[in-house]
């Protein structure tokens, strides 16, 4: 059966490239989308700064994207330099650290753009900055006047700016006093020093420099070349002045990602590359800093002695043009299993109450706070299974199916719950937005992601759903998580940033601080959804694109926003975890509120099967609940709101005092859960105990606990045949189809979900 469903699939994915744009309506299965912008969107502004010489879609929601939607940009950190672009010329800092003290014994901790130098043409002033090339993390502006300009390229992790001037020679103009530290004039080199950093200046040979201790000097090219570059040292030892030099012509012309992930051990690997042109000598390698997730990860390759200190902690220096990092996939489940922990009475209570509720909800919403509500009830949906309530299934079933149908269709006189494409920037917006979805293409991967968790859901008990509206799914995912990068309606992997780790919430990026995001989770939640769906297609590329970014997110949460290694976070700063990430800093907030519990909760949101990753590091949950007590106390005051996503967060940790603590009568739900969840979430891990991190299974739907000496093993077979599931420390688990097995070395249990609901059902919610 699923090799039927994933050619009828495949066939009805076509769609994409070969429906006619002339259309308003664009029909994918029985699905649908439009591209007339809806009355009550604010599309995207119809400017996009490019050159001709860039097609496509464009990418938003990375470090670089205020090249795109300015005249010239924002401030960007690509680490470990940062780089605004502006009518004065091209701002290049190191940035440093500063200290924001807050209230209540907090601080913020910053590292600001502070313009050691501006890098302009000493002939003309651009009239913007334009986006000429972009690889996957790196970036080419163009900054032109009539016919002379100069190009600037970006990369990523690059202490390096790589420039060429058409038409111009560069001229610096440093913003304070300039130490010369050395100039070469055989090899063009200058070596400076400002406000205690080094930078070098690389030109061609036979150039020559003008003002030398001033603080304006420039460059005089030779008629032959027009390449120039500059960089940040590490140091100014002697060594590190060689290095720098002998790698300073090593272009870099593209970047490039590639994954692999191997169920068998867990493995993902991920590849950087990066191809170079020598523009003068024979150096093929460049030079670049590495991320803690990417060092702490690597494969197989040695580092230089030297390292930059960022926002993201120690950055170190790796000299060549490939490296290799592995990391381990733990598995998800798309629920938990049925055990004797919740109490069967209780739960089933709970569920009865979720019924009635479901049966009154309207379906007015938006795209985020719709999409939360499609999640909430498709983690009902597996309760009431395990309850045996067969009634709530099918109305859970029918709720999420009717939702989704009208969200993946649309016509003329629809007036909301709809998809609409803009075909000049490339990208999906559903109406109703919210949160500058629509103008600023914010959010895209927290709100899809619910909606594609709930697709998952529903395919597993329904593949006529999955035959009747996959491509419209599809639809909605390629546009936060294209794979694809000829794709010719997306853009490559739209919110995730390959060399960063983590996604970017802000399609814009227009801050002073550079990008941001807040809710982590809610990214991991769109990332399994992408694994959740490719098991229910049975589409292996898929699977391994959803667990190589949920790894990699995953591994940056613990890096960045948990700093579970302690080695991040700067001593100044008073907590074990931050909630936002910016390019230039991290913090202890939210968007709305400084209120503790949801500054802590907004990065474990939505809670599931999805979510014991939070517990690979078992004393981490209980550390981070703590320190949000202490906020409490600090503040004269007690946690009201999301207290059930905090204890469920603390029940992977510490579920005994979890369910001391949780009363699903009492505590109010947070609106994406509800008590029934929370409840058999916290009891659940009380009789499983804690994630246990060293042993895998041989299935992305697979999960390991650990409780007094007790190994359990837990996998979900989507599939329509039996299968046997293998760990990694040994263990083999049979799975009956369509089921989810639980063995703890004195049961196997297998529990069945239902399928295929009745037909009839079907055709009367439509």
């Amino acid at each position: 059966m699923h090799i039927i469903i994933a050619i009828l699939f495949a066939l009805l994915a076509l769609p994409a490239s070969t429906v006619s744009l002339e259309a308003a309506i664009h029909e994918l299965g029985r699905g649908s989308y439009t591209d007339t912008l809806p009355p009550d969107v604010s599309g995207p502004q119809s400017t996009i700064y490019r050159t001709e010489n860039f097609v496509g879609p464009m990418p938003t929601n990375d470090w670089w994207s205020s090249l795109a939607w300015l005249p010239y940009s924002e401030r960007m950190f690509p680490h470990p330099l940062a780089v605004w672009i502006t009518g004065d010329g091209v701002g290049v800092d190191y940035p440093q650290k500063a200290v924001a003290p807050q209230s209540y014994e907090e601080a913020d901790i910053l590292t600001p753009f502070v313009a050691d130098f501006y890098i302009q043409a000493d002939a003309f002033i651009p009239e913007a900055a334009r986006v000429h090339k972009a690889g996957d993390f790196h970036v080419v502006a163009r900054l032109a006047a009539g016919e002379t300009y100069y190009d600037l390229s970006i990369t990523h992790g690059s202490p390096y700016l790589f420039f060429d001037f058409i038409g111009a020679n560069p001229r610096i103009t440093f913003t304070s006093d300039v130490e010369v530290l050395s100039s070469d004039s055989e090899t063009a080199a200058l070596l400076v020093r400002v406000d205690g950093r080094t930078y070098g200046f690389y030109a061609p040979s036979g150039a020559q420099w003008e003002g030398l201790g001033s603080t304006v000097v420039t460059c005089r090219l030779p008629a032959s070349a027009t390449f120039f570059s500059a960089a940040a040292l590490p140091d100014e030892s002697t060594p590190m002045r060689t290095l720098f030099a002998d790698h300073a012509f090593a272009r870099i012309d593209q970047t490039r990602v590639d994954w692999s992930y191997d169920p068998d051990s867990g493995n993902v690997d991920t590849v950087y590359q990066v191809e170079t042109t020598p523009i003068q000598g024979q150096e093929h390698d460049s030079l670049l800093a590495l991320y803690p997730h990417q060092w702490r990860n690597l494969l197989d390759t040695s580092l230089l002695p030297a390292t930059y200190e960022t926002a993201r902690g120690s950055m170190k220096l790796f000299q060549g043009q490939t490296f290799t990092t592995r990391m381990r996939y733990h598995g998800i489940l798309p629920w938990l299993p049925k055990t004797s922990g919740p109490d069967p009475t209780v739960l089933a209570r709970l569920v009865n109450d979720l019924k009635a509720e479901a049966s009154k909800a309207g379906d007015s919403w938006d795209t985020y706070w719709g999409g939360k509500y499609l999640y909430r009830t498709a983690n009902a949906l597996a309760l009431a299974e395990q309850v045996g309530d067969t009634a709530a299934a099918t109305e859970f079933t029918n709720r999420i199916r009717t939702l989704l149908i009208n969200w993946f269709t649309t016509d003329e006189n629809e007036a909301a719950s709809r998809f609409y494409y803009d075909s000049n920037w490339g990208t999906l917006i559903g109406d109703r937005p919210s949160y500058g979805s629509d103008s600023e293409l914010n959010d895209h991967h927290f709100h899809y992601g619910y909606f594609i968790q709930a697709a998952a859901h529903l395919g597993l008990r329904d593949l006529n759903f999955v035959t009747d509206y996959g491509p419209m799914v599809e639809l909605v995912l390629r546009d936060f998580a294209c794979p694809d990068r000829d794709d010719p309606q997306f853009p490559f992997l739209r919110n995730f940033d390959p060399y960063a780790g983590h996604s970017w919430a802000s399609g814009k990026a227009a801050f002073a601080d550079g990008n941001n995001q807040e809710s982590s989770s809610e990214a991991v939640n769109a990332y399994a959804g992408i694994i959740l769906w490719a098991t229910v297609t049975n589409n292996p590329t898929l699977r391994d694109l959803g667990v190589w970014l949920y790894t990699q997110e995953t591994n940056a949460v613990f890096n960045y926003w948990f700093d579970v290694y302690n080695d991040v976070f700067d001593p100044e700063f008073p907590t074990p975890y931050s909630s936002m990430i910016w390019g230039g800093k991290y913090v202890i907030t939210t968007w709305w509120t400084d209120d503790p519990i949801q500054v802590h909760g907004i990065n474990v949101l939505p809670v599931g099967g999805h979510s014991l990753y939070l517990g690979l590091y078992a004393d981490y949950p209980t550390v981070n609940y703590d320190a949000m007590l202490h906020e409490y106390d600090l503040r004269g005051t007690a946690p009201e709101l999301w207290q059930d996503i905090m204890l469920q967060f603390l029940a992977l940790s510490d579920a005994p005092r979890a369910a001391s603590l949780y009363d699903p009568d009492t505590i109010p739900a947070e609106a994406g859960e509800s008590p029934a969840h929370t409840y058999q979430f916290i009891q659940t891990l009380q009789e499983l105990g804690q994630v246990h991190p060293d042993i895998i299974g041989n299935t992305p739907l697979s999960a390991v606990f650990r409780k007094n000496g007790r190994t359990t093993y837990v996998a979900y077979n989507p599939s329509d045949t039996d299968t046997l599931v293998t760990f990694t420390d040994g263990t083999t688990l049979p799975v009956p189809a369509h089921s989810m097995t639980t063995d703890d070395g004195t049961e196997n249990t297998p529990q069945a979900t239902a399928t295929l609901l009745p037909i009839l059902t079907l055709i009367l919610t439509e």
